[in-house]
């Protein structure tokens, strides 16, 4: 019998692979601020965390300044993200063949909830889906941590049963702030080395790797 029946996803880097749609809006957002960016590639640690985390440490900016490149960022980012985001590989089908199994599926993403919904149901996944969790627009709940606390609270998971998966560190530090364990993935935008310190129970390379790991 399977050890896990609670599965929590991260959104960016783990169902969908949100690199343009990410990085094309940071860049928008930095050149209103005069700073150009040659390489978007150099803006992938943007993909994961909390967006004026992102600005303050990458950029040096204080916390009215984040605040105000997080709007610049929305401005562009909720005309264009739905073309350019991507399901990765296979995860139609691992969402699918889970909740066939009688897996209880939860979203756990630091994106705006607003915005999550609508790329869950462009991908028409909502089907699978327990409950849909993210980030409250007025900042209250903006951290991985505060996002699953949202999630556990309401929908009284059992904590015994339940596995985060994600491609971040902050992913691994969310399962740890609830005392759950963790899944990484390496297709994301994290890297195995910034996954390891967190002592995930298994790293998958693939969607089929993480129906494999979670049903034997």
């Amino acid at each position: 019998m399977p050890k896990y029946k609670h599965i929590l996803f991260d959104l960016d880097g783990t169902i969908t692979d949100s690199f343009d749609a990410i990085t094309k809006s940071v860049a928008y957002a930095l050149d209103f601020f005069g700073i150009k960016v040659d390489d978007r590639i150099t803006l992938s640690p943007f993909i994961g965390p909390p967006l004026r985390e992102a600005f303050r440490d990458m950029f040096g900016f204080d916390e009215e300044k984040a605040l105000e490149a997080v709007a610049k960022y929305r401005e562009h980012y909720q005309v264009h993200f739905l073309r350019e985001h991507l399901i990765y590989d296979d995860v139609d089908k691992l969402l699918c063949d889970l909740h066939r199994d009688g897996f209880k599926l939860y979203l756990a993403t630091t994106k705006p909830i607003v915005l999550a919904e609508q790329i869950i149901r462009h991908f028409d996944l909502e089907k699978y889906f327990t409950f849909l969790g993210g980030a409250s627009m007025d900042k209250k709940r903006d951290t991985k941590n505060s996002v699953l606390d949202y999630v556990f609270e309401e929908c009284d998971i059992d904590k015994t049963s339940a596995i985060m998966i994600g491609d971040r560190f902050h992913d691994m530090e969310g399962a740890e702030h609830m005392g759950i364990d963790a899944m990484g993935v390496s297709y994301g935008f994290g890297s195995v080395d910034e996954l390891l310190p967190y002592n995930p129970v298994f790293i998958a390379g693939s969607a089929k790797e993480i129906y494999d790991f979670l049903t034997k």
